[in-house]
């Protein structure tokens, strides 16, 4: 029996064929953005034809990209970005395989470092989230005007930010909502990193707007999230191959504790490794370097509460020169701040006003508020991360579920934590799995997610080198000590037994 993701699902219907030539889309600004480009791109062996549309939000440097299929079975989904945005990000084509209308922005700004933001308040509200409900608006008028009539969805909206259920609408220069009349009948977010969190702000602020949400490697602390990146970034951190070789000794320690010796560490919840102690001395690190990995596995804490949570892998000092981006980009909108002056207890308070009037995390309440409407939330994240705690995810979801209750929560979300997984890929684990087909079973044909297969891709070859299950947490992929251990159906997902 086809499910819902094979066939359109129980509303879609027959699919819907263009009403009007690609073309004729140039000339057109819905929801206001200025259509600047209107292309039709055939379809090949895999992948159906479309138009494509690019725009711009009028007045500013907002650009947004839209995949119209040529036969299209009444969904849209929306991609989320990364890092700072500032560029479109890549809109997958098994999206158009699914009959999705699929889109994509730039989060508000051109400019990838994140310097178009400092002291510019309209682009740090798009960067935050409001880019979010233009780029929706903007794709479904467009949908709209290409497909002629499509099912239409009531809706109650609410009219200000802040509204009671965390919703956020009726952005400056947005169309009136009433003028829509027409919209896909289900549509979905889905993104990593920064696209993560833009996919909870789609639920906790524009639940109109979608009826499921993919959050990977999400944050939903940013204020935290920053203060984290920018402590790091005084610490003397080890080298890239010193950092490798601690993390090659966490394997050897906690590998075999799921069952099998693979070089993935799957039973997170085992792992008790104390780098004051645990980290041999031939690796050569200055006491400086072994504090500085012992502060980025270890919680960090202020006025008493945790602000962030471990990492599980010490990471590369690199990355987390994010945080001073932030600071000075955002924050303190000042680009000549000095991060040595960075003092947790002086700037926390500094960080969390700022983070909080631009409305950059979604709510544990908006998200309770958009599960208890039924709609669904998938989120996501690699254990390996080494740019954000996925031990941060969980505490933060485990206040979703407080605000939702078990039941609630139960019956509407998923947290999966992928062994071995770096930050949205990568890593030693299976970092290849599609979770947009599992969500539009659950809402389109009331299936709850089943058994999710993820892969380990050769980048050579293109073939499969092995198969684990992505585990709903707290359960982990654990070998069953029978079968090929290359394949998944090998494995159980089993919960820690101390």
């Amino acid at each position: 029996m086809a499910t819902a993701a094979e066939s359109g699902g129980r509303a879609a219907g027959a699919a819907l064929t263009p009403a009007a030539d690609c073309a004729a889309l140039g000339a057109l600004t819905l929801a206001d953005v200025q259509v600047t480009a209107a292309t039709e791109v055939a379809a090949t062996a895999s992948v159906p034809g479309y138009c494509r549309i690019l725009g711009t939000e009028v007045g500013t440097e907002h650009d947004l990209e839209v995949r119209l299929p040529d036969e299209w079975l009444n969904r849209y989904v929306q991609n989320g970005g990364g890092g700072f945005d500032g560029r479109i990000p890549s809109i997958p084509d098994s999206q158009l395989s699914l009959g999705a209308v699929a889109a994509a922005n730039n989060g508000g700004h051109r400019d990838p470092s994140g310097a178009a933001l400092l002291g510019n308040p309209e682009a740090q509200a798009r960067y935050a989230h409001t880019a979010i409900e233009t780029t929706a608006r903007f794709s479904k008028e467009l949908a709209a005007r290409y497909y002629g009539a499509v099912p239409v969805k009531a809706r109650a909206y609410g009219n200000a930010f802040g509204h009671a259920n965390g919703t956020f609408n009726q952005g400056r220069g947005a169309t009136p909502l009433n003028a829509r009349t027409a919209e896909p009948s289900y549509s979905y977010y889905v993104g990593c990193s920064n696209g993560g969190r833009g996919a909870l702000n789609a639920a906790a602020k524009y639940s109109d707007e979608f009826d499921g949400v993919i959050a990977g490697a999400p944050t939903q602390n940013l204020d935290g999230q920053i203060a984290a990146w920018t402590r790091m970034a005084k610490l003397q951190l080890p080298s890239a191959e010193e950092v490798a070789a601690i993390e090659a000794v966490i394997v050897a320690k906690y590998d075999a504790l799921d069952g099998l010796k693979d070089g993935i560490v799957s039973n997170m919840e085992a792992v008790d490794f104390n780098p004051s102690t645990d980290i041999p001395a031939e690796i050569g690190l200055t006491a400086a370097e072994t504090e500085a990995v012992a502060a980025v596995m270890s919680d960090v804490v202020a006025f008493g509460e945790t602000i962030y949570s471990r990492y599980s892998v010490p990471g590369a000092g690199d990355r987390y020169g994010l945080g001073v981006g932030h600071m000075r980009n955002l924050v303190l909108n000042d680009p000549t701040w000095d991060q040595s002056t960075f003092d947790i207890l002086t700037y926390l308070p500094t960080i969390q006003q700022a983070i909080g009037a631009l409305g950059s995390n979604a709510s544990a309440q908006g998200l309770a508020d958009f599960m208890d409407e039924g709609k669904k939330v998938m989120v996501w994240h690699g254990t390996a991360d080494p740019l954000l705690s996925e031990n941060d995810t969980v505490r933060k979801w485990n206040e979703v579920r407080e605000a939702a209750g078990d039941s609630i929560a139960d019956d509407n979300s998923r947290l999966y934590l992928a062994p071995g997984v770096a930050h949205c890929r990568g890593g030693a684990g299976a970092d290849n799995f599609d979770l947009l087909p599992a969500m539009i079973d659950w809402v389109e044909g009331d299936l709850p997610p089943g058994k999710i297969i993820a892969s380990k891709i050769d980048p050579a070859s293109g073939g499969t080198l092995f198969t684990r299950p992505l585990c709903e947490y707290p359960t982990y992929p654990r070998y069953s000590g029978v079968g090929d251990t290359n394949d998944a159906a090998s494995f159980d997902c089993v919960e820690n037994t101390p």
